[in-house]
């Protein structure tokens, strides 16, 4: 088991992922991307047409069943156009490309990469539906809003592809002891938690210093420093994505989440439109969240 004194440690094996050659050659390219509102469908789609190992990823969810179009999609910029969306294509080819060098080939008991795509995916789109009716300032974008989304788990990636005998134990924790969160596990186990390894990925990887920002306090519910309404609107989501993807029960809030939700200006009825929204997608959440898994 890794003691706290190997937190540094920790962090430059997490770094030295960045120099492997699964990552995307167009990584750089992906991350301007992000921030730049002026880039076109055509521009985007010959950036991810560099990556061929992208390209047939992104082409691939377009003609997933989520996106019910009868004609195949058989180009990036049809994937795009006909299908995803800029804003969307954008998030998802950037998660896609960060997830590049972690192949998850071990069996951790309580973790099951479909259902962190899943998870993601469930958090990224509630995230992103109830951005705009925050009434706290700053008010969260809805694309960062997603992208944090997708992004807020990344962490346990690099974790389990590193230290999977040390993730084994958190979740062994947690199991045993329900009312301990992951991050609290992987703390005691590690002396870190897959937010803090996801902060420090996102910032070597130079992705927008906001999301990391978001991520790097996604254990600190008192946090109201910089972005903390999207903070703590991701805080409620993911907590919410994760009980849905367990028990099914979609209008269930914890009353953590429920404090959230109220300090941010947002009532209980609108999550619960927004919790039946997501609900009646969840067969075309699970199609794309299982080609994401896909390694």
């Amino acid at each position: 088991m890794l003691a706290d004194s190997s937190r540094d440690a920790i962090r430059l094996d997490v770094r030295k992922l960045s120099s492997l050659p699964a990552v995307s050659p167009v990584l750089d390219q992906l991350l301007d991307a992000i921030g730049n509102e002026e880039i076109t469908i055509e521009s985007f789609a010959r950036l991810i047409e560099q990556d061929p190992a992208l390209l047939g990823r992104i082409i691939g969810l377009a003609n997933a069943a989520y996106f019910g179009h009868a004609e195949p999609v058989t180009s990036a910029e049809e994937a795009i156009f006909k299908s995803l969306g800029l804003r969307l294509a954008r998030s998802l080819a950037l998660s896609i490309a960060l997830a590049g060098p972690f192949r998850i080939l071990v069996s951790i008991p309580g973790f099951e990469l479909q259902r962190f795509w899943l998870q993601a995916i469930l958090t990224a789109s509630m995230t992103q539906e109830l951005s705009h009716l925050v009434t706290v300032e700053p008010r969260p974008g809805t694309e960062e809003s997603y992208l944090a989304g997708m992004l807020h788990n990344f962490g346990l990636l690099p974790l389990i592809h590193l230290y999977p005998e040390q993730v084994t134990e958190a979740y062994r924790r947690r199991e045993a002891e329900p009312t301990l969160s992951l991050s609290q596990a992987l703390r005691e186990v590690s002396g870190t938690d897959h937010y803090e390894v996801g902060a420090w990925l996102a910032e070597h990887w130079h992705i927008p210093n906001n999301i990391v920002t978001v991520i790097r306090n996604l254990s600190d519910y008192s946090y109201r420093g910089d972005h903390y309404p999207l903070v703590l609107l991701i805080h409620a989501t993911a907590e919410w994505a994760e009980s849905y993807c367990n028990d099914g029960d979609r209008k269930w809030l914890p009353e953590s989440a429920k404090a959230a939700f109220f300090d941010l200006g947002v009532s209980v009825e609108q999550v619960h439109q927004v919790q039946e929204k997501l609900h009646r997608k969840r067969e075309l959440y699970e199609a794309v969240a299982k080609m994401l898994a896909v390694v």
